[in-house]
């Protein structure tokens, strides 16, 4: 999870209602019977550009979790801007 690696502060891209409203879902399931979330969420509009960011990066990161290459990854891996973190998507956990 994003707090376990020390992120205190997660911004969402703003979609439609219905998106937010999964979104929304999603992170209160993810924190249910914690007392509160350990980071503050919000959503932001399309067109802060350090979203463009993130979109490009996590497309990045599918291409290779669906197996259509490695090529775009890899060269992002090697100019060090990214760090990779392993998580085991399998066992999901509060955090702690």
């Amino acid at each position: 999870m994003c707090a376990d690696i020390g992120v205190d502060h997660l911004i969402i891209e703003s979609g439609d209602e219905a998106t937010n409203q999964r979104d929304q879902s999603v992170l209160l399931d993810t924190f249910r019977g914690a007392d509160n979330a350990p980071l503050q969420y919000d959503w932001r509009s399309k067109s802060e550009p350090l979203l463009w960011l993130a979109d490009a990066v996590c497309a990045i990161a599918a291409e290779l979790v669906i197996g259509n290459g490695e090529e775009r990854y890899e060269r992002l891996n090697e100019t060090g801007l990214i760090e990779v973190v392993y998580v085991d998507m399998r066992r999901p956990r509060l955090p702690s």
